[in-house]
């Protein structure tokens, strides 16, 4: 009885940890639990290939922080970071996509990124998020 219990628990974990937006200004991003404040990063990435860095402060990786991109017509791509906070989307085509980072107990962050192959080899997508209060 209690290992159904757990299971049971667990699958309610995780169900609420990938609800979605339905609307709004994040439609079909993932959510976070609670909801914090979001926080805009006014640079705009210009890259070649989708990848980055996310880090806590100075210099702490962000591990299993997802990072989201939406096109122009809703379609998504997803990466998680790995416990160095680095994430990579090889396969994003050429476009303008907004994104936004979710991980729970953290703000999130958002902005815009450009993929182009006019774009710096090296370009690469940092920033840092904040702990929510």
């Amino acid at each position: 009885m209690r290992v159904a219990l757990f299971c049971t628990f667990m699958l309610a974990i995780t169900a609420v940890a990938q609800e979605r937006y339905q609307g709004g200004p994040f439609k079909g991003f993932l959510a976070e639990h609670p909801t914090l404040d979001v926080v805009e990063i006014p640079k705009l990435f210009k890259v070649r290939v989708v990848q980055g860095r996310v880090r806590y402060g100075q210099d702490t990786p962000v591990a299993e922080l997802y990072f989201e991109l939406r096109d122009g017509e809703g379609k998504m791509f997803t990466a998680t970071t790995n416990e160095s906070g680095t994430f990579q989307l090889p396969d994003v085509p050429p476009g303008t996509y907004d994104f936004k980072t979710t991980k729970d107990q953290f703000h999130s962050a958002v902005g815009k990124v450009v993929v182009s192959p006019k774009a710096p080899k090296d370009a690469r997508i940092e920033f840092q998020v904040s702990l929510g209060t």
